[in-house]
């Protein structure tokens, strides 16, 4: 008798606990389905955040061809930009905020001032860098006009060269940042000599580059609306913190940063 008791649990208990998970399985999916959408953020975990920063930026297509504009040496037209009106925005291209970073320290004075300080955006200190080195070299065609061979403000010199030193290594890393693996092809020429060669100048390759225009707006609106940036954390860029939004009027913006945008 105590056999067939036995036999008979042994048959009812894998019975019974699938009746029991079936029971449990459509309980849940009726509770998901009944609960209102806006609820369902507090009892379903979050996505990690840095899964959404993973995701590559879009990019579009731009022909890296010769622009006069950016290869004029001399200033023999009243037409003619500086390559600080061509490239960078009023201000210089920062981000304007009353936000003080931690590690500045203000005094009683300066915060009564509330003063509005520039964040930087590392593309347009990367073109003061550039414009600066170029300046040297094509003094004409820059709103800075350097005199290197001026010996008069020796003090002056020494500190200019410590900031070229300072362009240098900072756009060196830029470029390393960057990492542009375009390839670009070579072509038959001939060299001052006449003699031929076969050389890389870039002219005709094809780029994949990000929105440029994007960071131009952003610099621009602060100027109107200082921007928070008590929400930004080290390593986060303008698009992470501020979004790819159209932030201004594209007509505002020169067409160096449009090339290849349809």
């Amino acid at each position: 008798m105590k056999c067939h008791e036995m036999s008979k649990t042994s048959l009812y208990t894998p019975c019974l606990i699938s009746l029991i998970l079936t029971t449990l399985f459509l309980t849940t999916i009726t509770i998901l389905l009944l609960t209102p959408p806006t609820f369902l953020p507090h009892i379903i975990p979050p996505i990690c955040p840095s899964q959404f920063l993973s995701l590559p930026d879009q990019t579009h297509s731009r022909v890296f061809n010769e622009r006069p504009e950016l290869e004029r040496t001399v200033n023999d037209s009243d037409e003619v930009q500086t390559w600080e009106s061509i490239l960078l925005p009023p201000g210089g291209g920062g981000i304007l905020s009353h936000t003080i970073p931690d590690r500045i320290h203000l005094t009683a004075d300066e915060k009564k001032e509330k003063k509005l300080l520039s964040w930087g955006i590392s593309m347009f200190h990367q073109l003061h860098c550039l414009i600066v080195l170029r300046a040297i070299v094509f003094p004409e065609t820059t709103e800075n006009k350097i005199n290197s061979t001026s010996q008069a403000h020796s003090g002056n010199m020494v500190h200019d060269k410590v900031h070229w030193a300072h362009c240098f290594d900072y756009i060196a890393q830029g470029i390393l940042c960057a990492a542009d693996d375009t390839i670009e092809r070579p072509r038959k020429t001939k060299d001052w000599r006449g003699k031929t060669i076969f050389d890389i100048d870039g002219v005709g390759a094809v780029h994949q580059c990000r929105d440029a225009r994007v960071l131009w707006q952003a610099s621009v609106k602060s100027m109107e609306e200082p921007v928070d940036m008590q929400g930004w954390r080290e390593g986060m860029g303008v698009r992470a913190f501020l979004g790819e939004r159209k932030m201004g009027d594209d007509e505002e913006v020169p067409e160096l940063y449009s090339l290849g945008m349809e």
